[in-house]
């Protein structure tokens, strides 16, 4: 699934799980947290859903051949000076919990090619109610919001 923001950190400062997460959203939030996954191509991947107006998806990415990676390109597609203090703390994180909706990218798979689609199903990372999830989310991991959908870049 195409992720609609990130909550970048530093894996290495703060085990997190997934349980982690949920019981930080239920102590210190009014919505609701259920346990699902996702299962697809022979992977089970553990999420949580979170029932806000709009719910969405969280699941824990942090596999070390390519997050960190593609964490560190936050600098490069939003134009940060590499030296600016927002990039320094990018710089130091090493997984994210992807933020994504609940509707799934249509897939197309025509034998030579597979096509993804992830038209309309992003979610709105500024729609109040999930930005303060977010927010709330960011500050328990001193990380930092990457808005896939609207752009930009959040510490908090």
């Amino acid at each position: 699934m195409t992720s609609s923001a990130h909550i970048c950190y530093n894996s290495k400062r703060l085990g997190l799980t997934l349980s982690d997460v949920a019981r930080h959203l239920r102590e210190n939030s009014s919505w609701h947290v259920s346990v699902t996954e996702w299962r697809g191509y022979g992977m089970v991947i553990p999420q949580l859903l979170v029932h806000t107006p709009t719910p969405f998806l969280i699941q824990i990415e942090d596999d070390p051949d390519w997050v960190p990676g593609e964490i560190q390109e936050i600098i490069e597609w939003e134009n940060l000076d590499p030296n600016a203090e927002i990039a320094q703390k990018i710089a130091e994180c090493d997984a994210r919990l992807a933020i994504q909706s609940t509707t799934p990218d249509q897939v197309i798979n025509d034998g030579s090619s597979i096509t993804v689609s992830t038209l309309g199903s992003a979610i709105d990372p500024c729609d109040p109610d999930i930005s303060d999830v977010l927010m709330l989310l960011c500050r328990k991991l001193e990380g930092v919001i990457h808005d896939c959908v609207n752009g930009g870049v959040t510490v908090r």
